[in-house]
């Protein structure tokens, strides 16, 4: 497990580091397909699941108005158009307005009790993936195709995606030395998670935004203006940990109450593809608001 585990992570982060490295649209198409991928796959994989709990969603329509959200940020800036953040449209908005009208449309052609079940279904997993999610690209594109918004995302995904593993490791091995084994925090909806993983992870978090900063802090400007200090790298590792650790718990009750394990198989060793995003979902649009504070 821990073999494949590695070979994925390994491979993902090198197309990821391929979408952030390549400079120009080259590199902005890479990572408008990786997201889309992770975007679509990602609300299958919600949908499958909530349909093993007996609640049915529009499946299709959420997944296009999420790619569509997501699109209307990362095309328009991927292309150098400016019109879009010079008009302030709140497309995202406007969508998610849509989707609802179109949403109650259909429950008018079906029976009532069952299509408001679907579309509040729907709702929830628009906003818990399709929403959410879009705020990477909204980081990625902050300054069209300029690198500063790439290293932004690598930041983003390094530090959160480091808590996960400093958990791993850390909660392995206080639960083989610590007499009696570790500290669970959820026994019976996550049984792998303790509290010496928790705070491992943290250490992990912190310890890896003020490695980036010190190496890639000149890198994070954002029309000139430092964004990430040494102050806010050891808060923003602390509260990705965290909101990392709740996303990645909340997974684990809709596994838990669909019965399965995970969210899929897609990704050999790391289960689906929501088991692989479910710690950004909540950290994605913190970083982007902490951002737009300090602009």
């Amino acid at each position: 497990m821990l073999k494949y585990r590695i070979i994925s992570g390994v491979t993902m982060g090198a197309i990821l580091l391929t979408s952030i490295f390549v400079q120009g649209i080259a590199g902005s198409v890479a990572f408008i397909i990786l997201n889309s991928i992770f975007l679509a796959g990602g609300l299958k994989e919600f949908f499958t699941m909530t349909e093993k709990i007996g609640l049915k969603g529009f499946t299709k329509m959420t997944i296009a108005i999420g790619l569509l959200s997501f699109y209307s940020v990362a095309i328009p800036a991927a292309c150098g158009l400016t019109f879009y953040s010079d008009l302030n449209i709140p497309v995202n908005e406007l969508l998610i307005i849509i989707f609802i009208i179109i949403g109650f449309l259909r429950v008018f052609n079906e029976d009532h009790k069952e299509g408001l079940a679907r579309l509040f279904v729907s709702i929830a997993g628009l906003i818990y993936l399709g929403w959410t999610l879009t705020f990477i690209g909204k980081i990625y594109f902050i300054s069209g195709n300029e690198m500063n918004g790439r290293y932004l995302v690598l930041f983003l995904i390094a530090v959160t995606k480091s808590s996960d593993i400093g958990a791993f490791f850390t909660g392995t091995l206080s639960h083989k030395f610590l007499p009696g084994g570790n500290h669970k925090i959820a026994p019976k909806l996550s049984p792998g998670k303790s509290w010496e993983g928790f705070i491992g992870g943290v250490a992990a978090s912190i310890g890896v935004a003020i490695l980036l900063k010190n190496l890639i802090g000149d890198q994070m400007l954002v029309n000139g203006t430092e964004v990430i200090s040494t102050t806010v790298a050891i808060v923003t590792g602390a509260a990705f940990a965290t909101l990392g650790f709740i996303g990645d718990v909340a997974e684990s009750a809709l596994k838990r109450a669909s019965g399965m394990k995970d969210s899929g198989n897609t990704i050999p060793g790391m289960g689906g593809v929501l088991d692989v995003v479910d710690s950004l979902t909540l950290v994605s649009p913190l970083f982007y608001c902490l951002l737009q504070v300090a602009l």
